[in-house]
């Protein structure tokens, strides 16, 4: 609890110290500064293929059971911070933030602890990966269309199950595309298209993911 308030204390800290920097450079604060908190939700797709037969995600493929699809959906949300206008064509440069849920198998399969115990049990097991992201992102004004690109950012990942080395925890990159619809000054809708790009420190069979959906938007 404690970090979270420390979180909510130094983002508000942030958008404060934007504001007034706005308000010394003469441009109005008493309306819209850029920044976006959205809510996405769509597809997930394992890029590399499923991860049936490890030791976690089925016991090896036991009893011919395999944990193994790679197409499922994700869910998320992220905060976008206005940073600085691009000096040659006027566009917006923001710092996402994105936390991102992707689901890709949930299958009845041999528990692996059930066989290290001595009676092999069924159980439904999932298959799922969670990403943090932080990255830049260009944001191109059209007025109420705004198309936005981010070029690469960094990505943290925490895979479930654990791989066959026991380790969860990863490292990548993240690029996305989409597109911002303002409906109106307070809400905006959009498509985005998302790729996780895992460096597989865990040694795990698939790690990179990609995800396509909607998302609403609510302006500040």
């Amino acid at each position: 609890m404690r970090q979270v308030k420390l979180l909510v204390g130094v983002v508000t800290l942030v958008l404060v110290g934007q504001a007034q920097t706005w308000a010394q450079e003469g441009v109005p604060v008493s309306g819209k500064l850029g920044g976006q908190v959205f809510f996405r939700g769509g597809a997930a797709f394992l890029t590399g293929g499923g991860r049936g037969g490890e030791v976690f995600t089925d016991a090896g493929g036991a009893a011919g059971l395999t944990n193994d699809e790679t197409v499922g959906f994700s869910v998320g949300f992220g905060l976008n911070l206005p940073l600085m206008k691009d000096p040659w064509f006027g566009n917006t440069i923001l710092g996402e933030v994105l936390i991102d849920y992707g689901q890709f198998s949930d299958q009845t399969v041999v528990q692996a602890t059930s066989v290290i115990v001595g009676a092999p049990t069924l159980s439904d097991v999932t298959v799922n990966q969670l990403a943090i992201v932080g990255a830049p992102k260009y944001r191109i004004e059209m007025g109420q269309l705004r198309p936005w690109i981010i070029p690469v950012g960094m990505a943290f990942f925490v895979n479930s199950p654990p791989t066959n080395d026991t380790t969860y925890l990863d490292l990548g990159l993240h690029f996305g595309l989409g597109v911002d619809y303002l409906l109106t000054e307070d809400i905006s809708i959009g498509i985005d298209w998302r790729y996780n790009l895992n460096f597989n420190f865990t040694n795990s069979s698939s790690g990179d993911f990609m995800t396509t959906g909607l998302y609403v938007g609510f302006n500040f």
